[in-house]
């Protein structure tokens, strides 16, 4: 597993999966991953180093997240079907808005920001209707941000 970060609120979280298996999906299609009930504090955190700045400007490692039960929470896949024993996702740390107290931040996007390489998380699924239809046409692919994800597996794909 690798969870590194490729935009400043943006994680690209990469899962090997065990020696032999798969997930046959469609480019376009999700996941749904489980987090069990944690308590997870944003300073420890691994953000990369050109990232720091805005997370401190912001105050976001004062921000911790308390989870009492499993959530479970849909994902577009980043990688494409040919990419075997891996699943990537890009995932944008959901943090309450700018000068609101009391609100609490995403909770998945706060367990998957916490994860390490080791670490295993529950995946279900595939799912999706997000598919391209087959055709000689040309596609123009419009998005930004962590929604990039599944616009990335269906180029590549």
């Amino acid at each position: 597993m690798s969870n590194e970060n490729v935009a400043t609120f943006i994680k690209e979280l990469t899962l090997k999966l065990p020696e032999g298996e798969n997930v046959n999906f469609r480019a376009g299609g999700y996941v749904q991953l489980e987090a069990p009930a944690h308590h997870v504090q944003y300073k420890d955190f691994d953000i990369g180093e050109e990232y720091q700045g805005d997370w401190k400007h912001f105050k976001f490692f004062d921000l911790e997240s308390k989870v009492e039960e499993p959530i479970i929470r849909a994902y577009s896949m980043a990688n494409y079907p040919e990419e075997k024993g891996i699943l990537k996702f890009n995932i944008r740390i959901a943090t309450p808005p700018p000068r609101t107290q009391g609100l609490p931040p995403g909770q998945m996007s706060s367990y998957v920001f916490s994860l390490k390489p080791g670490d295993k998380i529950k995946v279900y699924g595939p799912f999706g209707e997000f598919f391209a239809k087959d055709t000689q046409n040309e596609m123009v692919f419009i998005g930004g941000g962590a929604g990039m994800a599944p616009m990335r597996s269906h180029i590549f794909d």
